[in-house]
């Protein structure tokens, strides 16, 4: 029988112990059966019923007018909005209009917190369609937007602009957190115009110690000195726009360095109300005064001194000098102004 099987039964009995030998060396004893073999293979993380179920979507952070909004230490609010009328040298495109979206935010946090409207702050439609700040607005609306660094404790008011369709409807502000690390939250504007008082969560418990006018004040290598502050009437080509002052800060710079350094008066120094609304320099109240703004390069022991110009609303009060020197690494500085209670 055995001749007759031949080859044949040979090659059998050969792939029977190269199988055994296989098996032996995956288990280390007896082969396991194929149920077995695939339940050790399957991964880990798919070993649990919820483990293969289908991710759940985060839910929108969705928000009305008014509600304190809370992004790690940032705390904001959309203190409502309005579509303001164009200027002489800022106007909407046809069939278009311009939407002001008015913000309160407070940074809580003891580290300094920074804020950009262009790349943080968009508007959107019921069509979903979205908007993004808008320059020509921003001119119209006039004063400065709620951007850039915000000291422990600060407090910042201010207003957003955009352009939109005038049939746009369904309007919803967007204030994208990821530098949170919080994600989006989404604000909805409401059908009308509309407008609040600003949260008393919102009111601020730590605002930054301010300097007194006088008092050398040193940030990084420069040391700035504010000698005086006027209110000039202006003068034939330099007037202050209806209901609105100048007020000008006689500010001193000195370059304490061994490197020559760089101050910029539009990027750097502003003013603050008591509500904390910003101030950008003025040209025509700089004008009014006379005199050329210390800015610009400063050699090593350098001093330069000049007026550095605003426009406020003329019942503005509590008013602060800003000057930010993150640029140095610095932070910022305030100083308050005396006499200018409106």
């Amino acid at each position: 029988m055995f001749k007759k099987l031949g080859l044949g039964c040979l090659t059998i009995i050969g792939l029977l112990v190269v199988l055994g030998a296989i098996g032996a060396a995956m288990g280390g004893g007896a082969p396991r059966d194929t149920a077995t073999l695939v339940a050790t293979a399957a991964p880990t993380a798919l070993s649990g019923a919820a483990s293969l179920a289908a991710p759940t979507a985060a839910a929108a952070q969705s928000y009305q007018v008014g509600d304190v909004v809370q992004l790690g230490d940032l705390a904001f609010a959309v203190l409502g909005w309005s579509t303001p009328a164009a200027s002489q040298f800022a106007k909407p495109k046809p069939d278009q209009r311009f939407i002001a979206v008015e913000l309160l935010l407070l940074n809580q946090g003891a580290q300094a917190a920074n804020l950009s409207t262009m790349a943080q702050m968009s508007l959107k439609d019921d069509a979903d369609r979205r908007y993004t700040v808008d320059l020509l607005a921003a001119m119209a609306i006039g004063g400065a937007a709620p951007e850039g660094e915000l000291a422990p404790g600060e407090q910042l008011r201010g207003t957003v602009g955009f352009q939109v369709p005038s049939a746009a409807s369904g309007l919803t502000f967007v204030f994208d957190g990821g530098i949170f690390n919080s994600g989006k939250i989404f604000i909805a504007l409401g059908p009308a115009p509309t407008s609040v008082e600003p949260p008393a969560a919102l009111a601020s418990t730590t605002a930054p110690q301010a300097a007194a006018v006088g008092a050398p004040i040193t940030v990084g290598d420069l040391t700035l000195t504010i000698n005086g502050v006027s209110s000039p009437a202006g003068g034939q080509f330099a007037q202050p726009a209806a209901g609105k002052r100048f007020v000008v800060v006689d500010l001193s710079i000195t370059n304490s360095g061994s490197q020559a350094a760089n101050v910029s008066t539009m990027l750097q120094m502003k003013l603050k109300d008591a509500s904390g609304r910003q101030y950008t320099l003025d040209l025509l109240a700089t004008t009014a005064e006379g005199g050329a703004a210390p800015e610009g390069e400063l050699a090593p022991g350098e001093t330069v001194r000049g007026p550095v110009g605003f426009q406020v609303p003329s019942d503005a009060s509590g008013l602060l000098f800003v000057f930010d020197g993150n640029v140095f690494g610095a932070g910022k500085t305030f100083i308050q102004l005396p006499g200018q209670e409106g």
